[in-house]
């Protein structure tokens, strides 16, 4: 878990707008749409450039009352396909 003490950002590239529980995201550079559930809508809304991942989870852990290692080893996954997409920027 490379990232843990990195903070990441959302894209300027990206628009999402909340639609109920979910979260939809368009990367205006690829035209591509992406649908974020209600844990990844809250993970979405935390990427604020300052905080770190480690801190991050704790917040999903905290609010969700989740597992701290699948919480970490989720975050870990999906940063990964958001970097690849562009829709993050590491601080």
């Amino acid at each position: 878990m490379e990232y843990m003490q990195s903070s990441f950002a959302r894209s300027r590239d990206v628009t999402w707008k909340v639609l109920e529980e979910k979260c939809i995201l368009l990367n205006l550079s690829s035209g591509n749409y992406y649908t974020l559930n209600r844990v990844g809508r809250f993970f979405w809304e935390l990427l604020d450039g300052e905080k770190t991942l480690e801190e991050v989870c704790k917040e999903i852990v905290d609010h969700y009352r989740m597992d701290m290692q699948t919480v970490k080893d989720d975050i870990a996954e999906i940063v990964q396909d958001l970097l690849t997409e562009g829709l993050i920027e590491k601080r």
